[in-house]
Formats: C-alpha cells, sequence, structure tokens
C-alpha cells in the first residue's frame, strides 16, 4: 500500500488522504445534522458509535458482533451439554433448570437486540451461567460441604464458616448483573434522559430483586413437581433473598460511580442509516 493512503474499514478501498480528509468532513458535517434533529418517541432505539467517524465504526461494531455471537455460541454449548449431562445421569431437577435456563438466554437476547447491552454484562451473565451449571452438575468431597447438607454438590461448599456459600456468592453474582442489564433497559427506554440518582438506581436494583424473586419461585415450583430436590427450606430461601439483594447494592453502587463510562454509550433510531 502506498504510504500516502488509507484503507477504509467499510469496504476495503483505498483512498489517498485528501480523499480521506474530504470524508471526514462530510461526517462532521452529517453529524451535526442529526445532532439538531428532534427524535421522534416511537422510534426503536439501538447502540451506534456515533463519535466514530463512518470508516472506523463499522469495524468496532463488526468486533463487537462477533464478540456477541462468540457468547452465544459458548451459552449455547454449555448449556445444551449440560442438559445432555442430565440426562446420562438421570438429573431431572437439573433437566428443569436447563429449561428455564433457555428461557432466560432468550430473554437476555431480546433484551439486547433492543438495548446493546455492555459487552462486559454479558460476559458477566455468561460466568454466572458456567456458575450456575457447575454448582449443580459437579459432585464435591463430604468435607468442604456446609454443616448439615446431605447433598455433596458443587452449590453447598462452604469453604470457611465466615464465608457465603458457593450458593449465595452465585446469587449475588446472577442479580447484581441483573441489575446492570435493568439499568441500561431503562436507561435507554428513557431515550438517555435519566441520571444515575438515587430514585432510577434503585428502580434498577429493585428489578434484579424481582429477577431473584421469580427465581425463588421456579425453585419452589421444582420443590412441588419433584419428590428430592437442592432447594433446602425456608433459611435458605431467606440467605437467597440476601444475597440477591447484596448483589443489587453493589450494582447500585457501580452504576453511580460508573455510569458515564459503562452504560452511557448513545443510542439511535434503527431508522437512520450512515
Amino acid at each position: 500500500m502506498n504510504p500516502t493512503s488509507i484503507l477504509d474499514c467499510r469496504d476495503g478501498r483505498v483512498l489517498d488522504r485528501a480523499a480521506f480528509a474530504i470524508r471526514g468532513r462530510a461526517f462532521i458535517a452529517n453529524v451535526g445534522k442529526h445532532q439538531s434533529q428532534t427524535q421522534t418517541p416511537n422510534h426503536e432505539y439501538r447502540t451506534t458509535n456515533a463519535e466514530l467517524p463512518p470508516w472506523h465504526a463499522p469495524c468496532v461494531s463488526s468486533q463487537m458482533d462477533r464478540q456477541r455471537k462468540i457468547l452465544i455460541a459458548l451459552a449455547s454449548l454449555f448449556v445444551l451439554g449440560g442438559m445432555g449431562l442430565a440426562i446420562v445421569q438421570r438429573n431431572f431437577e437439573f433437566l428443569y433448570y436447563g429449561s428455564t435456563l433457555i428461557a432466560i438466554m432468550l430473554g437476555i437476547l431480546i433484551l439486547d437486540r433492543r438495548v446493546r447491552l455492555p459487552l462486559f454484562v454479558l460476559w458477566g451473565l455468561m460466568v454466572w451461567l458456567i456458575l450456575h451449571l457447575a454448582g449443580g452438575m459437579i459432585r464435591v468431597p463430604k468435607e468442604i460441604v456446609d454443616t448439615g447438607m446431605t447433598n455433596y454438590s458443587l452449590y453447598n461448599v462452604r469453604l470457611a464458616p465466615w464465608l457465603p456459600r458457593y450458593d449465595q456468592f452465585v446469587h449475588a453474582l446472577g442479580f447484581f448483573m441483573s441489575s446492570l442489564a435493568a439499568w441500561r433497559g431503562i436507561y435507554v427506554a428513557s431515550k438517555h434522559a435519566l441520571k444515575p440518582t438515587f430514585g432510577p438506581l434503585l428502580a434498577a436494583g429493585l428489578i434484579g430483586m424481582g429477577c431473584g424473586g421469580v427465581n425463588e419461585v421456579i425453585e419452589f415450583i421444582a420443590t412441588r413437581i419433584m419428590p428430592h430436590t437442592n432447594v433446602g427450606g425456608f433459611e435458605n430461601t431467606g440467605w437467597d433473598l440476601v444475597s440477591n439483594m447484596v448483589g443489587c447494592i453493589l450494582a447500585m453502587i457501580l452504576i453511580r460511580l460508573m455510569h458515564e463510562h459503562w452504560f452511557a454509550e448513545k443510542a439511535q433510531p434503527q431508522n437512520i442509516t450512515r
């Protein structure tokens, strides 16, 4: 390539520096035009890289889309592989939970399509999924299981009396990530008008707590349709809810501190094209 030429990421064409400069000036004028327009309330929103020049934004977007495809493939592989192992082990409780995980994955995909969740939130949900699957499938030595537990699965591991049980840690992580996803959703729905003040942050935290409540309902249904489960009793449910609340509060603090850096990416109506 000639040292005075530049590669256009959009279509692979080589531009000389004069053409590159002309395209840059056209982009700046186009951004000013879009900023002066008033957005109508009925648009469906998606995230774009409006602050980037048009020859650069498609490259960034394609990288992010590749990561999303990798996440979808990995999540599908883990869930389907776990359900296959559960069939071999005749673990009907896990088959039940696996079906609910598929529904959760579909919900995350729909939400991401509409509000473009930050990638670190998607990766966090992926980690939660793996830990959730491992907790129900991996058997552990009796010596590291919490006192009074008769099911020797990873979910019941407590490494020290002052540490949370594995199950409680997974609950806190899962609904920490749920609250972050909820914040992104309500922020985009407000057309980026919300600020991370107490009221909106509380709304995001309560949405996370609501997701945790749905999880407890799913576990309760498991106790009604199966004779033996690893759900535990009333005390276990109470600690699950406390763990959920801790995760949601931590998410509210993180949003308050890092909103502008991690969650405030602008969105544009889908019917506006470059």
